[in-house]
């Protein structure tokens, strides 16, 4: 073989090396700072988390933009699901349970839910990584934790220690326009 032809063979294997090495760092960036598909932050669609993004409050599936932050949930709306509790006094019960997110700035989030004692209004808040939140309400003893489960799903999971302690989860579904 000629020394020019070998020349051009191994410029052509280093240029497909190169391009090759390319699009593995491009896709381990993507994954890994959350800019396409599938990331460790969740689930990437249409430019956001869960949705489209913009700035300040907006419909569901959308997002919000958040300073130093990637992609956060709007979670207003009606959220509704069976929460299951157990605890010393009533034992093991099931009922509906229907959320109001009402207000969303960022992370940052308030809204109410009716039960057999009332109406509780909560403040709370979505942890980095836009995974989790928390919410607490004045006149609660416990606390709520949650997880979002995806655009449309969260589950909402409370604990309560002391004489009237209770434990218990509601994965709850986004309705409609809420």
């Amino acid at each position: 073989m000629k020394k020019e032809t070998v020349t051009k063979i191994l410029w052509a294997l280093t240029l497909i090396n190169t391009l090759i090495l390319l699009s593995i760092v491009i896709v381990w960036a993507c994954r890994h700072h959350g800019h396409h598909g599938k990331s460790h932050h969740g689930y990437h669609q249409g430019g956001g988390m869960y949705g489209k993004s913009h700035h300040g409050g907006g419909k569901h599936g959308k997002s919000h933009h958040g300073k130093n932050s990637h992609y956060i949930l709007d979670l207003t709306g009606t959220w509704e699901g069976t929460n299951r509790t157990v605890s010393d006094l009533k034992g093991f019960k099931e009922w509906n349970k229907t959320v109001h997110i009402t207000e969303q700035q960022d992370r940052r989030f308030k809204g109410n839910f009716t039960y057999a004692d009332g109406t509780k209004h909560f403040s709370g808040v979505i942890y980095p990584g836009n995974r989790s939140f928390s919410w607490v309400s004045s006149d609660s003893k416990g606390y709520l934790n949650g997880r979002i489960l995806g655009p449309n799903t969260i589950s909402a999971c409370y604990v309560e220690s002391g004489e009237q302690s209770t434990a218990g989860c509601a994965e709850l579904t986004r309705q409609g326009d809420g």
